[in-house]
C-alpha cells in the first residue's frame, strides 16, 4: 500500500525528536560517559529503525512511476479494499488512459487508485433520483447511491466509469470549472465507455463538445487531466486577445451549472404553487444563460476561422433547445421530466481506439 501522509509526519517527528534528545543526552550526561554512550547508542538504534521504515514505505509509495493501461490492473490489485468485481470495472477506462495517459498527474492518480474506497447505498442528504454517484477526492471515496453492494456494480458500469474519470482528474488543491469538469467527463464517458448521457449534464456535455471544436481535443483533455483551466483560457486568449471576454465565458458556464444544480430539485416531482413558479423562473434564467453561452462559443469559433474544425452548429442548436417535458394534471400541478437525447460524438477518441467500443447492457 502507498505511504500515508500521517505516517510520514509521525516518522519525521520521531526522527527529529530523537536527534534533539541525543543532543540533550550529550549535554546533561557529559560527566558520566557510560550513561551518555548507552543513551546515545539507543537513540541511534531508534534513528536507524525509523530511517529503514521510512525508506521501506517510501519504496512502496514509488512502486509505480506512472499510470498506464498496462499497469492499471496491477495498481488496482494492490488496493486491498477493492474486491474482484470492483477491480473489473477499471477495464472501462483503459482505452482512455492508453490515449491520454501522458497528461495524467501520475502521483496523484496512483495515490487515488491505491487508496480508493467504494461505498454503497443511499444517503439521506442525496437524492438518488438526480445523483446516482459521486467522487470525493479528499476522502478518496466513490459513493454509489444506485447500488447496494458490489454485486450490483455491473448494472451501472457507465455510472461507475463516470466517477473513475473524475478520479483521474479532480484535484481539490486546484480550481477548475465545475461545468467543464462534468461536461468533459460525460464526453469522455460517451466516447470511450459508450455510455449514452442519461444523467442531467447533457448541456454541460454540449458545451464541452462545442469547446472541443474550438480549442482541439488535446488542449481540452490536457486541461481536464491537469485540472488546470488556465490551459483553456490561454488557448482562448490566443484566438481572441481579451481576458475580460474569456473570464465572462467561464463565469457564464459556471453560472449555468449552478442554476442546473438548483433546477434538479424540481425534476420528476409534482409542482404546484410557489415551487411551480420557482421552476418557471429558474428555467427562464437557464435559457437566457444558455443563449449567452451559445453566442460566446459561436464567437470564438468564428474568430478561430479554421475551415478544418468540426462543425459546431449541431451543438449550439441543441444547447439552446429546451429539453424539458412538462405535463399538467387536473389540479394544475406540473411534472417535469427530461427528454433524453445525445449528439453523436467523435471528437476526442484517437484513431487506433475508434473501433473498440464496448457495449453495455
Amino acid at each position: 500500500m502507498i505511504l500515508k501522509k500521517e505516517l510520514k509526519e509521525k516518522l519525521d517527528k520521531t526522527i527529529s525528536s530523537v536527534k534533539n534528545n541525543s543532543e540533550l543526552v550529550k549535554k546533561y550526561y557529559k560527566n558520566n560517559q557510560k550513561i551518555s554512550n548507552f543513551l546515545c547508542f539507543s537513540s541511534a538504534l531508534v534513528l536507524i529503525s525509523s530511517y529503514n521504515l521510512l525508506s521501506l514505505l517510501s519504496s512502496n509509495e514509488n512502486k509505480y512511476d506512472n499510470v498506464t493501461s498496462e499497469n492499471l490492473s496491477l495498481i488496482v490489485s494492490d488496493n486491498d479494499s477493492l474486491d474482484s468485481k470492483e477491480q473489473e470495472v477499471f477495464e472501462n477506462i483503459n482505452e482512455f488512459i492508453d490515449d491520454y495517459g501522458y497528461y495524467l498527474e501520475d502521483n496523484k492518480v496512483c495515490d487515488n487508485l491505491l487508496n480508493l474506497n467504494i461505498k454503497y447505498g443511499s444517503d439521506e442528504n442525496i437524492s438518488s433520483d438526480s445523483i446516482a454517484a459521486s467522487w470525493n477526492s479528499n476522502t478518496q471515496t466513490i459513493s454509489l447511491y444506485c447500488c447496494e453492494t458490489s454485486s450490483d456494480i455491473g448494472q451501472y458500469e457507465g455510472v461507475v466509469s463516470h466517477e473513475l474519470y473524475h478520479l483521474l482528474s479532480i484535484n481539490e488543491d486546484k480550481e477548475y470549472s465545475a461545468c467543464l469538469s462534468e461536461g468533459i467527463t460525460c464526453l469522455i464517458n460517451y466516447e470511450y465507455s459508450d455510455y449514452k448521457n442519461t444523467d442531467y449534464y447533457y448541456k454541460q456535455q454540449l458545451i464541452a463538445q462545442a469547446l472541443c471544436t474550438i480549442v482541439g481535443k488535446d488542449v481540452l483533455i490536457k486541461s481536464y487531466l491537469k485540472y488546470d483551466e488556465d490551459i483553456l483560457k490561454k488557448k482562448l486568449l490566443n484566438i481572441y486577445h481579451d481576458e475580460t471576454v474569456v473570464n465572462e465565458f467561464f463565469y457564464n458556464i459556471d453560472r449555468y451549472h449552478t442554476l442546473n444544480t438548483e433546477y434538479l430539485q424540481y425534476i420528476n416531482k409534482k409542482l404546484s404553487g410557489k415551487e411551480k413558479d420557482n421552476y418557471y423562473n429558474l428555467r427562464e434564467k437557464m435559457n437566457n444563460t444558455l443563449n449567452t453561452i451559445s453566442k460566446e462559443l459561436e464567437f470564438y469559433y468564428t474568430q478561430k476561422n479554421d475551415s478544418t474544425a468540426p462543425n459546431i452548429d449541431c451543438y449550439l442548436t441543441e444547447l439552446v433547445n429546451n429539453n424539458d417535458i412538462v405535463t399538467e394534471d387536473k389540479l394544475y400541478r406540473i411534472t417535469v421530466t427530461l427528454n433524453d437525447k445525445n449528439i453523436e460524438s467523435n471528437l476526442i477518441k484517437k484513431e487506433h481506439n475508434k473501433n473498440h467500443i464496448k457495449q453495455y447492457g
